[in-house]
């Protein structure tokens, strides 16, 4: 090879590598782990976590398609911390239901649009040490029983116990019974015309409440959206509190994208459940979970 093609071949190899680099560096950034909420005391101290919807909640992160998400979850009742923070098994727990349900995000998806259809898969699901479970007159059958008792379960990889209910154990079934995006304007303005009719007929809908609402500074008493921000208790179009057991590890979910990047989020994490609540709750517990859009 004579200097004039060793120059030539130096060149374009040169400029090969000048091309290749920026793709390999954006390909080692697009893998590294998303980690989103577990910091602060409760879902209101912590800036990855919400408690309502609406179309205007900031992002908390943000993820390329193919990117690992580890949401760090919390209780429906935010009352046992998230799955790092657990220490001693609690005695008692209450909770306000003003903070139901605290849920991780949302994540913005990069390249996603208003109209997509987002495909989330549920890789793994680790669950914190401790649970609890509520039984009486916030169940489906609230006239046919009278106070209300509470479960404290302690967790394992394989099974819940508890010595309240001494002599069982409850494998372990472990799912989100919220996973959601979020609601574009239409469709947010849609709700609540929806769920103010049925609230006026009668019927058994929670309205918006600005106490301890979360993102306080959009939702709370002094937010411009104070009014008008939706509780996490119903499932509607954009996903949300379904509360289908089948919805493990290893399932993926299809959920419509209402605004660009979607804003995705995952909470109400159950260690166990039958079909449906049919006391109120499941196995509530706080986890961590991984999983892919």
């Amino acid at each position: 090879m004579g200097d004039r093609e060793m120059n030539r071949f130096l060149s374009c190899f040169a400029f090969l590598l000048g091309m290749l680099s920026p793709i390999h560096n954006l390909t080692a950034a697009d893998n590294q782990l998303v980690v989103v909420g577990g910091t602060g005391a409760d879902c209101i101290e912590d800036p990855g976590c919400v408690n309502r919807l609406h179309p205007d909640i900031p992002m908390a992160a943000r993820a390329v398609p193919g990117q690992t998400i580890l949401f760090h979850t919390r209780d429906a009742r935010d009352v046992i911390g998230a799955a790092a923070q657990q220490g001693e098994e609690p005695d008692t727990l209450s909770g306000d239901f003003s903070r139901v349900h605290p849920i991780t995000g949302p994540v913005h998806i990069v390249g996603a649009e208003a109209g997509d259809v987002l495909k989330v898969t549920i890789n793994s699901i680790d669950s914190g040490s401790y649970a609890w479970s509520t039984g009486g007159s916030s169940g489906f059958i609230p006239d046919l029983v009278d106070g209300q008792s509470m479960v404290i379960w302690r967790l394992n990889r394989e099974y819940a116990e508890t010595d309240d209910i001494p002599g069982i154990r409850i494998p372990n079934a472990s799912f989100p019974g919220v996973i959601t995006t979020l609601p574009g304007a239409n469709e947010h303005r849609r709700m609540l015309e929806r769920e103010q009719a049925l609230a006026d007929a009668g019927g058994r809908v929670s309205l918006p409440m600005s106490e301890g609402a979360d993102p306080v500074a959009l939702c709370g008493p002094r937010g411009p959206a104070s009014e008008e921000c939706l509780r996490t208790i119903p499932p509607r179009e954009h996903g949300g509190n379904m509360d289908i057991r089948y919805l493990k590890a290893g399932v993926s979910v299809y959920l419509p994208c209402f605004i660009d990047g979607c804003g995705l989020a995952i909470g109400d994490l159950h260690y166990a459940q039958g079909d449906g609540e049919v006391s109120g709750t499941a196995i509530e517990m706080s986890a961590d979970v991984w999983v892919t859009t």
